[in-house]
Formats: structure tokens, sequence, C-alpha cells
């Protein structure tokens, strides 16, 4: 079957523009499929509409293990570090700057100014568009030898190409047949839930703590940074964090104090009850904590706001000032979430290439695969490393199964399904 494109990029988001402008740039026909009625629409929305697109701390050794799977990324962020990335957005005409933490945004400080600079250069290179067409099954038959493949609407539309690049996200699993193993999805990178009772009165509230998901004395992971009190839970960057290694049962403790040991606080308490001797409780946490998180350490103490400060007992004022608990019920809802981890396992793809260890020409980027990292721009960041890598790859594919037939007659095609392969 003559296809209609030589490399279809399923999802017009980050990773799949990235893809698409480097495969063109190598010379392939390519068209980007989209469900939506536009490309890029969720790149407006990350990073608080800032488009957080990279990290600087990517160019050193250790980067790799802001990822869940740090062997499989470790080639391809090696190869397209920070300076890469900013190359890659220079040339395409946008100017960057980084803050102090190392993360990367555009000059303008708007992610419109981010898909502005992609929009451009699909437009001028002549990237093909297909939006409002939502892939609802993907077959592969052979052409002269070689797959091609047929993407389908469940309205009956469809696209053959001789490669797909799949970009999109949660909507991976209708497509691939259980033989590409599969990593089940779940939203990470978002706030936590946790009983309400002791959040009574913080919505709101930021703080700046240490933060560690606890099962009883176990510590399973740890923070430091700023947390935002909500009535549902606790949000903020170091919440954030801690969603990905969440696990059934646990509980998030906050220490409100990480520099101070545990006896160098009660020192510090003490001293201090004696320099306000005479104050009401209520007074006592003045200059000390913000005025709400004191009273909800108070009414979790049984403490009468204004009884004296003397009446407290230190030690288990100092506990749980190191150790203030909450119950976590849930994790991210998708709507939360910044990032949905799963998708399809990395054993099945080429950490080189992405390219389909089973399926030749059947690539895979970007939320696709079972890749997540931490806030900061990782995320965005693997995105477009991994489209452009694929898009290369999937042009390099191309450029040899057109040189093979330049040597081999035609064969008979045939065509199955994925769920065949």
């Amino acid at each position: 079957m003559a296809t209609d494109t030589q490399i279809a990029i399923v999802g017009g988001g980050a990773a799949g523009l990235a893809a698409a402008i480097s495969a063109v740039q190598r010379g392939c026909d390519v068209t980007v499929i989209e469900q939506a009625d536009r490309l890029g629409k969720r790149i407006l929305a990350t990073g608080n509409g800032r488009c957080n697109l990279s990290n600087a701390a990517l160019d050193t050794e250790k980067s790799v293990f802001a990822y869940n799977n740090p062997k499989f990324v470790q080639g391809i962020i090696a190869s397209l570090g920070f300076e890469d990335i900013r190359e890659f957005f220079a040339d395409l005409g946008l100017m960057v700057h980084v803050d102090a933490e190392g993360r990367v945004y555009p000059r303008s400080n708007s992610a419109n100014s981010v898909l502005d600079v992609l929009l451009n250069a699909i437009s001028s290179l002549r990237v093909r568009e297909r939006c409002n067409f939502a892939v609802k099954s993907i077959d592969v038959g052979l052409e002269d030898g070689f797959p091609a493949f047929r993407l389908s609407t469940l309205e009956g539309e469809s696209l053959t190409a001789d490669a797909v690049i799949l970009a999109t996200g949660p909507d991976v699993m209708p497509l691939i047949d259980a033989e590409l193993a599969r990593v089940w999805r779940e939203p990470v990178l978002g706030p936590l839930h946790t009983q309400t009772a002791p959040l009574k009165g913080l919505n709101g509230v930021r703080v700046r703590c240490a933060a560690s998901l606890r099962l009883e004395d176990e510590v399973f992971a740890s923070e430091y940074g700023e947390l935002l009190f909500r009535d549902y839970g606790l949000s903020g960057i170091v919440v954030f964090e801690l969603s990905r290694y969440l696990q059934p049962e646990q509980e998030i403790s906050l220490d409100y104090f990480p520099e101070y040991s545990d006896n160098e606080l009660r020192e510090l308490l003490d001293h201090r009850l004696q320099k306000l001797n005479g104050y009401s409780i209520n007074r006592f946490f003045d200059g000390m904590l913000h005025r709400r998180v004191a009273q909800a350490i108070l009414r979790n103490l049984s403490y009468s706001s204004y009884a004296p400060a003397q009446s407290m007992q230190l030690e288990r004022l100092a506990h749980i000032l190191k150790d203030h608990r909450f119950k976590v019920t849930g994790g991210p809802t998708q709507a939360q979430a910044q990032v949905m981890r799963g998708g399809l396992a990395t054993t099945g793809f080429s950490p080189q290439t992405l390219e389909s260890i089973r399926l030749p020409k059947f690539f895979a980027v970007g939320e696709a695969l079972d890749i997540d990292g931490r806030t900061g721009g990782y995320n965005l960041h693997w995105a477009w490393a991994s489209g452009i890598v694929a898009g290369r790859a999937a042009c390099e594919a191309i450029a040899q199964q057109d040189s093979c037939l330049l040597f081999h007659p035609r064969t008979v095609s045939r065509v199955t399904k994925v769920t065949d392969i």
C-alpha cells in the first residue's frame, strides 16, 4: 500500500512537536495527529503558564537520577542536555533565562512564547497537521517486506505511514497490544490528600519545612522546600516530589525546624520559655511560627491558647514541631497532577533510538513511555529530548528502507492487527 506520509506522529504535545521538527529537518515527510482541535494546548498549562522547559542541572552527571529509570534515560540525556535543548529552541527563535535554582523559562515568562516558536517551525517546515483525529487503533502490514502502519479512528477515518512515533500520554492504552509490556498509569507530581480535621484553618498557608513519607518510624522519602496547606490536604513543591514515592498506609511528616536537631530544638524552646515567662501560649509562638500553624499544633496538643506558656510540656511540643503527622488518604488526581507515570515499559524499546525492539519503525517518546522525573523542568526536557532522538532515528530507519528497496524486488503486502504482533 502506498502510504499517506512517511512518519505519523500520534500526539501534538511537547514530545510530538519536537519529534516532528527534528524529523522534517532531516528531510522526512511528517504528519502530526492530534485528537484536540489544535496542537500544543497542554504546553500552555505547564509551569503555571510560564513553561519550565528544562533545568541547567541536566548537564551534570547525577542529573539522570532525577528520573525513575536512570539507566534508560542516561544516553539520551547525555547526548541532549540543557545546552543542547537551549540551542534547539534558540534556532527556533526562543530566548530563555535560568533562575537561581536552575529552572529554565522563556525570557518572556510566558508558555505562549514556547508554543509560538514551535508552531512557527511546524508551519515553515510544512509539517502536515491532522487535528480532531482521535486514533483508536493501529494496524501493521508489510509493504515490500517492511512494516507499514494504518491509524484509524472510531469514525472510520484512517491514515497510513511508513513509521509511527507515539507521543501521547494517557491515551496510549487502547492503541497498543499487551505484547508491548505496559506499566499501569497513575498521576504523580501533585498534591496529597489527607485527613481533613488537622487542616482546620490552614487552607492557603505556606511554610518552608522538611517533609517525609513515613510508615510508622520508617522514612521512605524526604524533601525540603515550600509546602502549601489546602483544605483537602497538602500541596507545594515538596509534596509534589513526595507524590512520586507514595505507598499505601503512609503518613506525611512535617519538620518545621529541620536546621535543629531534636536536642537543639528542645534547648531552644526551654530558653525561649525562660525569656517569655508570663506569656500566654498563643503569644509564645509569635515570631516563631505562622500563627495559624501554631493554632493547629495547639489543637493537636489539646492546649488552650490562653493558658500560660509555662503549662506546656516542652518534650511534646518539640516532638510535634519535628514530626507533625498527617495521614495520607490518596495521591493526586489526574486533573491535579503534572505527569502521568506509567505507559509502555522501557524494556521494550531501544535506549539509543526509542524504537520498539519487537516492531521496527515504531517509536515511543515523552509520556508514552514509563519515564517520569522531578519537578523543575525535568519532564519537559525528557519530552523535547526523546522527541528529537526519535524523530532523527525514524528518518534514518526510512532512509535505510529506501536504500534497501533499490536492490530488492517488491513483495506481496499483507495487513495484520497490532494485536497479532
